[in-house]
């Protein structure tokens, strides 16, 4: 498995994984209606939101809300198709991140490619990758009850930090905080 930087030759790729994600109803991640309905309406302008290492730009998160999107990356996990998402989001010098934004990384793998080590090893390549930003450390957050995202981190020397309830301004719930050291 590698990590794919979003490009414009390679966006169908992620494109087709969405529609078999859609057209199996199965429960996304993310909004990948959206997503496909941006890849098609202005592809350039999605690859470049993959690829933001500014920010800035308005985002809509939480309900409808607004919000500034903070500079990151997203990388594609690829077996020979995409199998998995993972982003790496920051505030450039500080490891500190805004309320609404619940860690540093974010990932998942589409349901038909679980349990093959495959969020393990995407989040030990994105980690290679976030060294470059030269943070000491990255935030990730887990619901309580998603054990597999917990090993994934604790796999990759993640270190339970603490429980949290996140405010209800931003979704709330309970989460797990952890910590990986670069």
């Amino acid at each position: 498995m590698e990590l794919l930087k979003p490009s414009a030759d390679n966006l169908h790729l992620y494109v087709s994984v969405l529609k078999r994600e859609l057209g199996e109803g199965l429960e996304t991640f993310h909004n990948s209606q959206e997503i496909l309905e941006a890849a098609e309406k202005n592809p350039e302008e999605l690859i470049a939101n993959y690829n933001d290492l500014v920010g800035g730009r308005l985002i809509t998160v939480d309900g409808g809300v607004q919000r500034v999107a903070l500079p990151s990356i997203t990388r594609w996990a690829y077996d020979g198709e995409v199998c998995g998402t993972i982003q790496f989001r920051w505030v450039p010098g500080s490891v500190s991140l805004p309320p609404y934004c619940m860690g540093h990384i974010g990932y998942q793998i589409f349901p038909w490619k679980r349990s093959l080590g495959y969020g393990k090893l995407q989040l030990e390549l994105m980690l290679q990758e976030v060294k470059q930003f030269d943070m000491p450390h990255v935030d990730l957050t887990t619901k309580l009850d998603n054990v597999a995202s917990q090993n994934v981190i604790k796999a990759n020397d993640g270190i339970f930090v603490k429980q949290f309830e996140r405010d209800a301004e931003y979704g709330g719930g309970e989460f797990n905080l952890y910590r990986i050291f670069l």
